[in-house]
């Protein structure tokens, strides 16, 4: 096996764990009552919950792209949501893209805004 042992459990150290993921259609369908905003490529939909961390839904139609288009737009959000610091957070996060691969320029820096976004308007909304 060599190193690749080395690569692989460092890879499962570095994933969003299931808890941090929505995964029911219970969870998906609470969001439709949720705040939205829009940043930059990226629609992000938000409601507060009633745990200590934070929830990452993503859906990705096919308009996105390809299969392996919409495979690593997942990655690198999941990524990014993974070490911001909205993990910390009492909410769920829904990311639906609004165009198609072709279109988007810098997909971490709009995940990141909005959720620098959506952290000042949970402390606004907290006050």
């Amino acid at each position: 096996m060599g190193s690749g042992g080395v690569t692989d459990r460092r890879s499962r150290v570095l994933r969003l764990a299931p808890c941090y993921r929505l995964r029911t259609k219970a969870d998906f369908s609470g969001l439709r009552r949720g705040r939205k905003l829009v940043s930059g490529s990226l629609r992000l939909i938000y409601r507060i919950n009633t745990l200590q961390h934070a929830r990452l839904g993503l859906a990705v139609s096919r308009k996105y792209g390809n299969a392996v288009h919409r495979n690593r737009l997942k990655r690198q959000l999941r990524e990014c949501f993974r070490l911001n610091e909205i993990r910390s957070k009492g909410v769920d996060v829904l990311v639906v893209p609004l165009c198609g691969w072709k279109q988007v320029n810098n997909i971490n820096n709009d995940m990141n805004q909005g959720l620098k976004r959506i952290m000042s308007r949970i402390r606004r909304d907290r006050k």
